[in-house]
């Protein structure tokens, strides 16, 4: 006789994995369409010159070490960006196998990370769901292709922001495993990961040592038993001081800070203003409010645990200024870096508000299980309320807004209509065009206009051979000087 609740389960199991596909899929494919921009080409450049003096494994470290002690601490992403030279070495194939490595990373990550904590194999997909949908869906339109489609962005944040994922995972795994040899492989590989996540953009850094410390604050009691619990958050916080005292950050800072006079006291307070104005940011999307409230209501009535021993007021008080404190301290290195309380550009931007999304979304699973196991109400009170506010919310304000503004959405409708696939031959095109230009001579360029894109990111080379990039981009291709004018008027040459 068949299990008609078994068939059921196993429906919406497919029904849930089909949806996670639709979200993620458009953002994996969209990566194998990027092409070198900005930075890149500074960074294929020096990566190149490095290995032909030193080849390329003692170049790249040589490179970094040189970048270490004058722009930034970020060592992991100095040493791949000098090694790796994914463009220079193996051309477009080589940057989309990167690319899609990159984005794919990060949504495993996400999932191991939401399947760690969470067992219930239904609340664990409907989890992972909301934090794809958060990941790729609710940001302002194209805030996230500095982070996913800008290889070296890529490589500076979304990489690390994987690793700290992960990282965290296996820290959990390494609490409550019993094994002894398990044991000490869990803690050796979140030891090298949690490594890597603290050697990328010092916003990341902060993030990644906070949850691990959070998490060993709330299992204290544990820690005695098992003290190499505490290993990975002691290696990650090493590779962080690493990091934050390379002499790179100060010469950096001082180089842009001018005539300025910005130090650590006007950080802690404009970071309060960041907070404020993120936040407001944040919740302007209606979307992210009524996905906020369905998990609510699926915690509650899928009995979701975060905690298998159950959650205490205590914890539950702690979790709130816990990730008030996470989200201040995220912020905090890039209003220091950047000297002021903007986060300036998109790939801060989005690190710090997906962070602060995810901390939103830990909180409020946490809260409905403390609010299941302490307060005896019906289920059907919380449900109800919570129920009525996304009514109220769906009523009052045009959601298909914020649905269409989502970046995954985008990206699928622009694959669908062929505007990333013309973009990426548009791109193509102009850099074949450099290319083949002579060696050591002024090269301008006259080209049609850049179609239009929401999710892809732009080249940065533009009419003035002056400008940073154009400089790059002719220091790569060895050309004296490059500029490149756009207009409707140009066609390619055939």
């Amino acid at each position: 006789m068949i299990d008609k609740k078994k068939v059921l389960r196993i429906v919406v199991y497919i029904l849930l994995a089909i949806a996670i596909l639709a979200v993620v899929m458009p953002v994996i494919i969209g990566a194998g369409y990027t092409y070198p921009c900005e930075d890149d080409f500074s960074y294929e450049a020096g990566g190149r010159k490095y290995a032909s003096a030193y080849g390329n494994v003692l170049g790249a470290l040589v490179a970094a070490y040189d970048y270490y002690v004058s722009w930034q601490g970020t060592y992991v992403p100095n040493f791949l960006l000098f090694f790796v030279r994914a463009y220079d070495r193996w051309g477009m194939i080589g940057l989309h196998v990167i690319m899609v490595t990159v984005v794919l990373l990060f949504v495993l990550a996400i999932f191991l990370l939401v399947k760690t904590l969470i067992k219930d194999r239904l609340s664990m997909l409907i989890l992972a769901l909301a934090a794809y949908v958060i990941a790729f869906n609710t940001s302002f339109p194209g805030r996230e292709k500095e982070f996913f489609y800008w290889y070296t962005g890529s490589l500076t944040y979304a990489l690390e922001f994987s690793f700290s994922c992960i990282t965290l995972a296996l820290a959990l795994r390494l609490k409550d495993e019993e094994n002894r040899k398990r044991i000490y492989y869990l803690a050796i590989i979140s030891s090298i990961t949690g490594f890597l996540a603290s050697g990328g953009t010092l916003e990341v850094t902060s993030f990644n040592c906070s949850w691990l410390l959070l998490m060993l604050i709330l299992c204290y009691k544990e820690i005695p038993k098992k003290k190499v619990m505490v290993v990975p958050f002691g290696v990650s916080f090493a590779g962080a001081l690493i990091n934050a005292c390379a002499k790179g950050n100060f010469v950096r800072s001082n180089i842009t800070m001018g005539e300025l006079h910005y130090g650590i006291t006007d950080a802690l307070k404009d970071t309060f203003l960041c907070w404020e104005n993120e936040w407001n940011t944040i919740f302007e999307n209606k979307l992210l409010i009524v996905l906020f409230l369905v998990v609510f209501i699926v915690c509650l009535v899928c009995k979701t645990e975060i905690f298998k021993k159950g959650i205490s007021t205590g914890k539950m008080l702690l979790l709130i200024p816990a990730s008030f404190a996470i989200q201040y301290f995220t912020a905090f290195p890039v209003v220091l870096g950047y000297h002021g309380s903007a986060l300036i550009y998109g790939r801060t931007t989005y690190t710090y508000e997906l962070l602060a999304k995810l901390m939103i979304l830990f909180v409020i699973i946490s809260f409905a299980q403390w609010l299941r196991e302490h307060i005896k109400l019906t289920i059907f009170v919380p449900v109800g309320a919570a129920a009525l506010i996304i009514m109220f919310v769906i009523a009052n304000n045009n959601i298909f807004n914020d649905v269409s503004d989502g970046f995954s959405y985008n990206a699928a409708k622009e694959l669908k209509d062929g505007t990333i696939q013309e973009l990426y031959e548009f791109r193509l095109e102009v850099l074949t065009l450099m290319e083949q230009s002579e060696k050591n001579t002024d090269v301008y360029l006259k080209v049609p206009n850049v179609p239009s894109s929401v999710v892809m990111y732009g080249m940065g080379i533009t009419s003035d051979p002056q400008g940073t990039c154009n400089n790059a981009a002719a220091g790569y291709f060895e050309l004296n000087s490059l500029a490149v004018e756009y207009a409707d008027e140009y066609e390619f040459p055939k």
